[in-house]
């Protein structure tokens, strides 16, 4: 209803600047044209705004809301902290997979940086990333409080059974990519000279190809007003899920 609303104002506002615009002399006429574009972009950048803040989560398909992590991600380092960290825990005690340290880094900064708080890999020799500081649950420490990938905390859900599990929690990873051309391979397609960056002839033809289709589309325009006005997307976000466990 509020974004009907929206662009139903919209569309009166603009009304009413062209008919102020043609009863105006024409300098007078400018000035108002361009308040009236003014006004429009004040109007939708404050919705856009709103849309964007946390109260909204991850409903609307913002990049804002991409950078924020998701609402899960925020949701869970609230708990860590009513829980755990206003506690004083010991050092180290809170482990984070590090599949889950962006953005996750952003809400435990702090803890982090006084050592309470330590992302840590998880992963096992068949996993791709595995390194020689790969260490699975049994093989580290005890925690108060651990941040595990949905993958390893399946894994290891027999060792985790003195804590509380909420979850599966979703984290995003990022916007879904409808904007770019489908099945492009930049790397396949090459670059210009053997500059890594500057495209190749074949990318910018493939580009302007797809530029061109989209452009001459009505589907695709209706497709570009349906997000602008609505944030309405076919494509979830790319995401994956994690679990909290906290000690009982």
């Amino acid at each position: 209803i509020v974004q009907w609303a929206l662009l139903l104002g919209g569309a009166l506002l603009a009304l009413l600047s062209a008919w102020l615009v043609r009863l105006a002399r024409p300098p007078s006429g400018a000035a108002l044209a361009g308040l009236g574009v003014a006004a429009l972009l004040l109007i939708f950048g404050t919705v856009g705004s709103f849309r964007a803040a946390y109260i909204h989560d991850d409903r609307y398909k913002e990049l804002l809301v991409y950078a924020q992590g998701s609402t899960d991600v925020a949701a869970a380092y609230r708990d860590l902290d009513r829980q755990v960290f206003q506690g004083e825990p010991e050092a180290g005690g809170v482990s984070v997979d590090y599949d889950l340290w962006y953005p996750g880094q952003w809400y435990a900064r702090r803890v982090h940086d006084v050592g309470v708080l330590k992302y840590s890999c998880f992963k096992d020799d068949s996993e791709d990333g595995w390194n020689d500081s790969c260490k699975t649950i049994t093989e580290t420490p005890d925690s108060q409080a651990l941040l595990l990938s949905k993958v390893h905390g399946g894994r290891d859900n027999q060792v985790l059974l003195g804590y509380q599990r909420q979850g599966p929690l979703r984290d995003l990873l990022w916007f879904p990519e409808t904007y770019r051309r489908p099945h492009e391979n930049r790397q396949d397609e090459g670059s210009q000279w053997g500059l890594r960056g500057i495209p190749s002839t074949e990318q910018l033809a493939k580009d302007f190809r797809f530029f061109l289709d989209v452009a001459t589309s009505r589907d695709s325009w209706r497709d570009i007003l349906a997000y602008i006005l609505f944030r309405d997307l076919e494509k979830d976000w790319f995401n994956s899920e994690f679990y909290s466990y906290v000690r009982s």
